[in-house]
């Protein structure tokens, strides 16, 4: 049967999906300077609609673009057809025959010949996956949008600059047309990533900053240069930037043997439990500087596990399979350890390879099978994985959630390993800095590989093989990969399989078959805080009504007059809804019980007639790009908000839709108790913006899921209260050339 193919080359801008939020935008308040620019769309194209965003315009404003040449001069002029317009929203595109790759002007002008102008095209650079240190001779990516400029087939003249605290700059090229400044073997630049060598840099901190050849772009943050050694990355750690920091390892100790280590040795023999030599030899190996602790081909039984692992230690095997550490048989629910599962640390420098590490326990009441990871301050620092496989089966009956989890870390990375869930087992990154996944694989017979509250994440060539199982007891709602609240995350080059069997919860009947990759806001992600500004200046506001000592809801409360938005995870933003300024979004960096510092000035200072809310993206900077998707019941569910997430450039297959859902909802004092009795259990505002699903390919033929492209909004029907602001949820969200295979089964095959 013929496929029925239709590409969209049509672009299709997200601003409203009700009526209540068309209304929004033609009811703000404006009383402000006239014509004051507040965002327009960052990336432009000839014949492709955009937005320009205003306080204080008019209906008899003009617009026009105007080309900005390299040297900053300004070059030829274009009108822009407008498509619709209110005071506080054009609507436009560049004509068709514009050049381009360009940079452009963006100029306003009122009837009171008030001009305003903005700059787009140019970079903006999520972050880079060497996070806060560079080794000369090594690599580094650069992940944002418009890292090339928009429409342009080939490669421009893209640079890296490195300055020094004296202002000296050296810079990096990815551009083969530089002759003696370019490298062959370095991909092109695309759309969303950059690669560059490290020049040579004396050791000490930089500042870097971007170029697309259109423009510059500082890279929030520094970085530290250290010395490069003849090998950079001797333990072949992916080339992280802290992979020649583990001098120590050439210091090894034999397990079984070694005259040095403190008696008993671990047996090995798979009956004798272990636990014991094994926490000697280790506190041993620190107290001397550290070192690798070989272990041989064979069974070491950990039986209770809770092992505390000191700083400067690596645990090596002889491999996958071969060096087996089972642990657990020992697990007694009624008196748990002081930290579940095998592995537990605090410290630095850590590694595990050649292993794998198999939970025995029965039980089915621990929370975390293992744990891997701090909870306390500092964080763990510079953790590895290699060739390591976690084996977490599903014994019967299993009756709670377990599973792998990483937490409190910076600088960690998972290469080459196997993380292996049974029924209701989950791997779960948590609160983590700077995380490397590559070329891993996790196998789920239910539940899902987990990312929550980190930033700066590399997901890359990994296999993610989901499957729900009917027999399994455990019905929380599962996905191949689950992210929440992180920030600065790139998920490329990946295969994710889904589930074919759906499970049935038999509590409530609910089936179940996942979302490949699931972006929601677990654990209260988007809880709310709103109110009128009292007053304000370029980088503050004030709300004299609040007490925010003990923060904005429960997620603050820790921090006191710290907002986390240094932390990992998302950062807590601040969005004014109404009045002057109205539309501009801003992090925030500080507070005191009643105000609120924002990152960089408004475009507009706000007065007593600008109504704000602060939140939390549940996805925040995210690339998705170049993965295979197969199986599932939705390809990618975004549930409550997004902000700058691209995906891109993905091939999927019978798993369904791609969905961006914006929402709102706001419980008030008065209103009924909500499920679990948190009052914040339903105080949600999540607005969708700036959001990319462009170059996919995205078909069904099974005969179950449709073929769609949703970015939509909703307001939840189980809370009561007012909305936040007019209910502008959704702006500069962008479906672009997606090649879209509606459901179209194959006809049946034919028995003779």
């Amino acid at each position: 049967m013929t496929k029925l193919i239709r590409k969209h080359h049509e672009i299709l801008r997200i601003f409203q999906s009700f009526a209540f939020i068309i209304l929004a935008h033609c009811l703000i308040i404006c009383q402000a300077q006239a014509g004051s620019i507040i965002r327009v769309t960052p990336t432009i194209e000839p014949g492709k609609p955009f937005n320009i965003y205003t306080s204080g315009g008019d209906s008899s404003s003009t617009v026009s673009a105007q080309i900005v040449n390299p040297d900053s001069s300004l070059g030829a002029s274009y009108p822009l057809t407008i498509i619709q317009h209110t005071d506080s929203l054009f609507e436009a595109f560049l004509p068709v025959a514009a050049p381009v790759g360009q940079r452009w002007r963006i100029e306003v002008t009122d009837s009171n010949n008030m001009v305003n102008t903005s700059d787009v095209n140019l970079p903006d650079v999520y972050f880079t996956n060497q996070d806060d240190g560079v080794v000369p001779g090594e690599q580094i990516k650069i992940y944002g949008v418009n890292m090339v400029p928009p429409g342009l087939s080939t490669s421009p003249n893209t640079y890296l600059k490195f300055v020094d605290s004296n202002g000296n700059v050296t810079e990096a090229y990815n551009a083969p047309q530089r002759k003696g400044l370019g490298s062959s073997t370095l991909p092109p630049p695309t759309d969303y990533e950059n690669t560059f060598t490290i020049p040579k840099l004396t050791p000490g901190p930089y500042t870097l900053i971007y170029s697309n050849s259109l423009g510059e772009t500082p890279i929030t943050g520094t970085v530290t240069a250290y010395p490069a050694n003849t090998n950079n990355d001797p333990l072949g750690l992916a080339g992280v930037w802290w992979g020649n920091q583990f001098g120590f390892a050439s210091n090894a100790y034999n397990a079984t043997s070694d005259s040095r280590l403190p008696v008993p040795l671990v047996k090995c023999d798979g009956v004798t439990d272990d636990t014991a030599a094994f926490q000697k030899a280790l506190t041993y190996i620190n107290n001397k500087g550290g070192g690798t602790y070989l272990l041989p081909a064979a069974t070491c039984l950990i039986a209770a596990g809770n092992i505390n692992l000191p700083s400067n230690i690596i645990i090596q095997g002889a491999g996958i399979g071969k060096t087996i550490l089972p642990y657990g048989a020992n697990f007694n629910p009624a008196n748990p350890p002081p930290h579940n599962g095998l592995f537990y640390f605090n410290q630095a420098h850590i590694g595990l390879m050649g292993l794998t590490i198999q939970d025995l326990s029965t039980g089915g009441v621990q929370s975390k099978d293992f744990f891997i990871g701090g909870g306390g301050a500092p964080n763990v620092q510079y953790v590895f994985f290699k060739n390591v496989e976690f084996d977490m089966p599903d014994p019967t009956p299993r009756t709670a959630v377990s599973g792998l989890v990483c937490a409190h870390m910076d600088h960690f990375v998972a290469v080459n390993s196997n993380f292996n869930s049974g029924g209701g087992a989950s791997t779960y990154f948590h609160n983590v800095k700077d995380l490397w996944l590559i070329t891993d694989e996790f196998s789920h017979r239910f539940s899902r590989e987990g990312l929550g509250a980190n930033s700066k994440v590399v997901f890359n060539n990994n296999t993610i093989n989901w499957n729900t199982d009917q027999s399994s007891p455990i019905s929380p709602e599962s996905g191949g990969v689950e992210g929440s609240i992180s920030s600065r995350v790139v998920i490329e080059n990946s295969h994710f399989i889904g589930g074919i069997n759906k499970h049935v919860n038999p509590a409530n009947g609910l089936a179940y078959d996942g979302e490949l990759i699931n972006l929601q806001n677990d654990g209260g992600a988007n809880f709310v805080d709103i109110g009128t500004v009292s007053s304000a200046t370029p980088t503050t506001i004030t709300d004299n009504s609040k007490q925010w000592a003990t923060g904005f809801s429960t997620y603050l409360t820790p921090y006191s007059n710290t907002v986390p938005s240094n932390l990992t995870g998302a950062p807590w933003l601040l969005y004014i809804t109404d009045g002057t300024d109205a539309g501009d979004v801003k992090v925030i960096s500080a507070k005191t019980p009643n105000s609120l510092t924002v990152s960089s000035p408004f475009a507009v200072v706000p007065d007593q007639t600008s109504k704000y809310a602060v939140y939390r993206s549940g996805a925040d900077h995210f690339i998705i790009q170049n993965n295979n998707l197969t199986g599932g019941s939705t390809c990618l569910q975004d549930w409550n908000g997004a902000y700058k997430l691209v995906f891109a450039n993905n091939t999927t297959s019978n798993c369904g839709s791609v969905n961006i859902r914006s929402n709102q909802n706001y419980v008030t004092a008065d209103s009924a108790p909500v499920t679990g009795g948190n009052l914040y259990d339903c105080t949600t505002f999540a607005p969708a913006w700036d959001n990319l699903i462009k170059s996919n390919t995205i078909s069904n033929d099974n005969g179950q899921n449709q073929s769609k492209v949703v970015i939509d909004a909703s307001l939840w029907n189980d809370c009561h209260g007012p909305q936040v602001g007019n209910g502008m949820l959704m702006f500069d969200n962008i479906i672009d050339s997606n090649t879209i295979i509606p459901n179209n089964p194959p006809a049946p095959k034919m028995g003779i």
